[in-house]
């Protein structure tokens, strides 16, 4: 009986040991299943966020895309597979379909500006733009209506879920090279204005020339007639006549050497002007020199009622090394406009 009650007891410890082993499996069980859940529902919710933001991403772009004031249009294996409403209205049709599947040479002209077949050249401008990433260049498309126009296009190229796109945006720039046209129309203008002009201005400055030099070369011809005519004139004052006579023959003399210094202003600005002026240094008498002053401006003091005097330093040499033409002319001229624009009183010319 011993033995029997022992061997009930073994029992029913091993019966324990495996409903305790089947709990714990139990509970094992519900925990992983409670921690597949759990991450099941984190990796959901973290894939619903990201698809949501995927879905925002694609609206937003869409949005660009489609409300972008550029033609877009996203070519694959060198055909056109999206454009925007832009694309559409910059081409002249009235659905999306009918740019679709077209290759862009196929709404070009046969030959670009540059002589090139449009398919060979758009099929080296994407080639371009794959292999350096993005390419701009200028291109002349074809509307609906067989009109063509000039377009700016940007090519980049998009790698997108193992797929090579070229994302071409089309500008139109028919305005820019209407001004561009118009710009160089008034440069070409004002070219050949400035080519008249400047054949008008050698030949004023040749004609400016050769007069200058016509005077200066008759300056000896010019001058030798009034000397002749103040020569003359010398001689008649110191004639026996009467006041009036003198005073005449005065006037004369006068006028005469006024008149002969004008022609030596002309004269000598010619000779300027043609490079031929000389100074000439020589010993001359100042009191000469003074006395032609006064006698050249006599007349004109005298029609102003003026009062006229030269001052001259007690300690000045009689004799001075000068070129008295030139000295002349300056002082004459000097004087002339001081009584010109003196209405009453006095001029005094001082030396010191």
């Amino acid at each position: 009986m011993a033995v029997t009650n022992n061997w009930k007891i073994v029992g029913l410890h091993e019966s324990a040991v495996f409903n305790l082993g089947f709990f714990a499996f139990y509970a094992f069980i519900i925990w992983l299943f409670i921690a597949l859940a759990s991450y099941g529902c984190h990796f959901y919710y973290r894939f619903k966020n990201t698809h949501q933001q995927l879905q925002d991403s694609e609206n937003k772009y869409r949005t660009l895309f489609e409300k972008s004031a550029d033609a877009i249009c996203l070519i694959e294996a060198d055909i056109c597979i999206d454009c925007n409403q832009a694309a559409i209205d910059l081409f002249g049709y009235s659905s999306k379909q009918q740019l679709l599947g077209k290759h862009l040479s196929e709404v070009s002209p046969e030959f670009q500006s540059d002589g090139r077949s449009s398919f060979d050249k758009t099929n080296e401008m994407m080639d371009i733009a794959r292999q350096s990433g993005s390419y701009r260049f200028e291109w002349c498309y074809t509307n609906n209506n067989s009109q063509s126009f000039p377009v700016e296009i940007l090519l980049t190229s998009v790698p997108f879920d193992g797929r090579n796109i070229l994302h071409s945006v089309i500008r139109d720039i028919s305005g820019r090279k209407m001004a561009e046209h118009k710009i160089n129309e008034t440069n070409q203008r004002l070219q050949h204005q400035t080519v008249i002009a400047n054949e008008l201005a050698t030949k004023a400055e040749m004609a400016n020339k050769a007069k200058s030099e016509f005077l200066a070369n008759m300056s000896h011809e010019i001058r030798t007639p009034m000397n002749a005519i103040i020569g003359f004139g010398n001689l008649l004052v110191g004639e026996d006549l009467n006041d009036e006579q003198k005073e005449f023959a005065q006037i004369i003399k006068a006028s005469a050497e006024h008149l002969l210094l004008l022609i030596n202003d002309i004269l000598d600005f010619s000779k300027i002007e043609a490079k031929q002026l000389h100074v000439e240094i020589m010993p001359c008498s100042l009191d000469e020199i003074l006395s032609y002053i006064q006698a050249t401006t006599k007349l004109m003091v005298e029609e102003k009622n003026l009062s006229f005097e030269i001052n001259k330093c007690q300690d000045l040499p009689s004799q001075i090394l000068t070129d008295p033409t030139r000295l002349n002319q300056c002082l004459v001229n000097l004087v002339n406009n001081a009584v010109k624009f003196t209405e009453n009183g006095y001029v005094h010319l001082c030396f010191s």
